[in-house]
């Protein structure tokens, strides 16, 4: 019988989960997957699915089955939906796994499997609950950045503008800042949001909006390697120092073929709190550059990766201004949207991002 994508949390029953788990091998084929305990997972902390923690019970002990995993589905609303389909966003994340994740210089979760019935999936992976998932609302501490920096260099440097990249054809190049800065939407991030920023970041956002085919002209024609372009702490697990799972990346659903410097941008001007971030970003900055040069990067200076990083800075401000809508959901999202408002535009005056503009 042909296994069907869910729709719902409550589609995955035992049997479903017992056909997908044998026929992807992760069960022998005379066992089933009798029971489950349950629990909804990630609520407010994302806006592109729904996921659930399953813990297993088989009709006997198994070699193949692990005792417990997480199955993520496409999110509930329709607005939402029609949004990942438009972005191809669960399609980009089953083929990161199955391109780019298994060489992948840095921990990542398993996935047993997936299925791509559009406008329905689903996603299998690893349960890592026993690791401290990252919190955007606290933010991050200095350290902690430089370390994931640190390994997204080094996936990056592996693609760095080569033909390993320019093999990834699903992955897009596309930037698309320009729906964000459009005058209505504008002017709503302003009637909303625009009341957390101050009076400055808001006169600096009226001055690169005038910019966006400068801005994205400039981003498109960088290097290009493989980019998160959701790297935040919410999609960040932490365990125990000095290990493999130190760090572990999720959601790799938006990621895109572009300008490396854009991932730096975005985990700095989001994930940190602007008294940790203040006096430190160009330092780094250099960070990631000196883990791309040490893994084989030899022609990118640190001066083009300076320019970049202020343009993206720019760039990744269209976030809040482009979701600043989503804070109508309620529960964390307003505080979430005003944090990540506040911090982008205190990192684009900061770093004086401006001043690359062209006069």
């Amino acid at each position: 019988m042909a296994l069907i994508a869910p729709t719902q949390i409550d589609d995955i029953t035992p049997a479903w989960l017992t056909t997908a788990m044998i026929e992807n091998g992760n069960l022998e084929s005379d066992n089933a997957v009798v029971d489950f305990e349950r629990r909804i997972i990630g609520e407010g902390r994302g806006y592109g699915s729904r996921m659930a923690h399953y813990t297993l019970k088989v009709a006997y002990t198994s070699k193949l089955a692990p005792p417990s995993l997480v199955i993520k589905i496409e999110p509930a609303s329709k607005e939402q939906v029609d949004n990942m389909i438009r972005m191809n966003t669960f399609e980009r994340e089953i083929r990161f796994y199955q391109d780019v994740a298994p060489t992948a210089p840095l921990r990542l979760p398993k996935v047993y499997f997936t299925l791509a019935q559009p406008p329905c999936f689903a996603i299998a992976m690893e349960d890592l609950s026993d690791l401290t998932p990252g919190d955007q609302l606290i933010g991050m501490p200095v350290d902690q950045v430089e370390r994931v920096i640190g390994l997204i260099a080094k996936l990056q440097a592996k693609y760095w503008h080569n033909d390993a990249l320019a093999a990834l054809e699903w992955m897009p190049e596309e930037y698309n800042i320009r729906d964000a800065f459009e005058e209505s939407n504008w002017q709503s991030f302003r009637e909303g949001l625009g009341q957390a920023i101050s009076p400055e970041a808001i006169q600096t956002g009226e001055l690169f909006r005038h910019h966006i085919d400068w801005i994205e002209n400039e981003i498109n024609h960088a290097p290009k390697t493989i980019v998160h372009y959701d790297l935040r702490e919410d999609n960040m697990l932490f365990g125990e120092p000095e290990t493999d799972e130190e760090i572990v990346v999720v959601d790799w659903a938006v990621c895109v073929r572009g300008c490396g410097a854009y991932d730096v941008a975005r985990l700095m001007g989001g994930s940190e709190t602007p008294s940790q971030r203040r006096g430190h970003q160009i330092e780094i900055l250099k960070t990631w550059h000196d883990a791309l040069v040490a893994n084989g990067v030899d022609d990118y200076s640190f001066e083009e990766a300076l320019y970049h990083f202020r343009i993206c800075a720019m760039s990744f401000c269209s976030i809040p201004v482009y979701f600043h809508r989503y804070a109508e959901m309620g529960g964390r999202a307003p505080k979430l949207l005003e944090v990540i408002a506040q911090r982008a535009f205190e990192s684009v005056l900061e770093l004086e991002a401006t001043s690359v503009l062209p006069k």
